[in-house]
């Protein structure tokens, strides 16, 4: 890729990291904190960790978070590669 052609990218990343990435990843973390709550309760009540760690919410968590953090990444000193949505 070219040195303009990634700068342009990286301008999308910028401007796409502070809206939508941060939107989607503003959800995810407030839902995240719900389920939190409910897996710190579960797991004093039952002793078990059946619902963290490996689960389906705690996988779109982690990818999603870190999806964030590889945009800004991205954004700010081109390494990796754009990525649109996170891989859930």
């Amino acid at each position: 890729m070219g040195q303009r052609s990634q700068a342009l990218w990286r301008i999308v990343a910028f401007v796409y990291g502070i809206t939508v990435a941060a939107l989607i990843s503003g959800i995810v973390s407030i839902v995240a904190l719900a389920w939190g709550v409910v897996d710190i309760f579960w797991q004093l009540l039952t002793g078990r960790n059946d619902l963290s760690e490996d689960s389906r919410p705690a996988t779109i968590v982690t990818e999603t978070l870190q999806w964030n953090l590889d945009l800004t990444i991205y954004a700010f000193v081109g390494k990796g590669s754009m990525q649109w949505l996170p891989s859930w």
